[in-house]
């Protein structure tokens, strides 16, 4: 059984996305799948090989296809150049006939599928475009749709979308690499930390509704605190640590490599996700990776209470607090060091529901719901 997953995005990358999508390839290919992931031959700027870079096994192949890659050019922005870069890499496709003898196309873009909808397509969803005929005409033809969030499923179906085709199959974690044994002594002296601060630690991007801002705007009621914000490039990371240069109990590191993740989770005493309300994004449809990589760290979490949150994170395996509301993020840290017991019951709750996100769980459901085990055991 072979299945052809057509990804636009540049491999290597710091973005989650590109790590999530090749450790769902691997995933498939661990359950019997022959599995291809193609790609535009673009600039691989982090300059590592992606098996090497993401830490995978090389158990699935990767087919880089000829691109142009204006984007990677200096000056070469906006919309424009995004669409050439785009409409070469759907000829590049169809000149490749990469999709031409394959038993399942696999993607997370429904423009791509444009071309093979009538066919054996999967389309992973992680929000709702902006061209909604264009996405709904494909999200109709497509054999079955995955959405990361029940909001999104919700919103499909409102659309006019049969929701049994539809399954909700949130994102994923790997158990072995964040449930490390890695003390908080060993890792805050791997990573030069303080083995005397009390650590509250954000990992992911600085922009909008990640929320980032929040946890920086509570540092002021956390003065006996230490609040490191992990990761951000570029002028994202410059805007930022601008902003918050004179906040004393505020360090910025910029984007680090995976494999120091379960270290800087393991040295923080607590663990913020603070998205934002006011973004359906955030709102309705984000399911964060280092949600489940925090929930596997061994560490209490602290997290905005919003719908697609509360998905998978409740007062049994987390503290929720109001979005966008630095005084009462700050309340909630300081209940969880004022209360061990607290602190050991959220913790011990999100090491046992996080058992149910996976990666290979994740696959394992895909291919029980496209209906493709049977062919894969015949």
């Amino acid at each position: 059984m072979k299945l052809t997953y057509l990804a636009n995005i540049r491999i290597s990358t710091e973005r989650a996305h590109g790590y999530a999508i090749m450790k769902m390839c691997e995933e498939l290919a661990k359950q019997g799948m022959k599995v291809e992931l193609v790609v535009p031959n673009k600039k691989n700027f982090i300059g590592v090989d992606p098996f090497e870079y993401y830490g995978l096994e090389r158990n699935f192949s990767v087919r880089y296809l000829p691109a142009v890659d204006f984007l990677s050019k200096e000056g070469a922005t906006g919309q424009l150049f995004f669409w050439i870069d785009y409409t070469l890499f759907l000829l590049a496709i169809l000149i490749s006939g990469c999709c031409r003898q394959t038993d399942l196309i696999y993607t997370r873009d429904y423009i791509l599928l444009s071309l093979f909808a009538g066919k054996n397509a999967v389309l992973e969803i992680h929000d709702i475009p902006k061209a909604k005929k264009i996405f709904l005409a494909v999200a109709k033809k497509v054999k079955k749709i995955l959405v990361i969030t029940n909001g999104l499923k919700d919103e499909l179906v409102k659309m006019g979308v049969g929701k049994d085709k539809i399954l909700v199959v949130p994102d994923a974690v790997d158990l072995d690499k964040f449930n490390t044994n890695v003390t908080q002594t060993e890792a805050r002296q791997k990573l030069s930390l303080s083995p005397d601060k009390k650590i509250i630690l954000y990992i992911g991007h600085l922009y909008g509704w990640k929320g980032a801002d929040v946890l920086a705007d509570a540092a002021k009621f956390l003065e006996d605190y230490f609040i490191l914000l992990v990761g951000g490039v570029a002028s994202e990371l410059e805007d930022f640590r601008d902003k918050y240069k004179n906040c004393t109990n505020v360090k910025i590191v910029p984007f680090q490599n995976r494999e120091l993740m379960p270290v800087y989770l393991k040295a923080a005493d607590v663990l913020v996700l603070p998205n934002k309300k006011g973004d359906i994004i955030s709102e309705e449809y984000t399911s964060p990776l280092k949600m489940f990589e925090y929930m596997a760290s061994g560490r209490p979490i602290m997290a905005s209470d919003l719908p697609s949150i509360r998905e998978v994170l409740n007062v049994g395996n987390s503290v929720l607090v109001e979005p966008n509301n630095p005084e009462d993020l700050a309340r909630g840290i300081k209940k969880v060091f004022e209360s061990s017991e607290l602190a050991n019951k959220i913790t011990r709750q999100a090491l046992a529901d996080v058992q149910n996100f996976t990666w290979q769980k994740r696959a394992e459901k895909i291919i029980d719901f496209t209906d493709l085990k049977t062919k894969i055991t015949i």
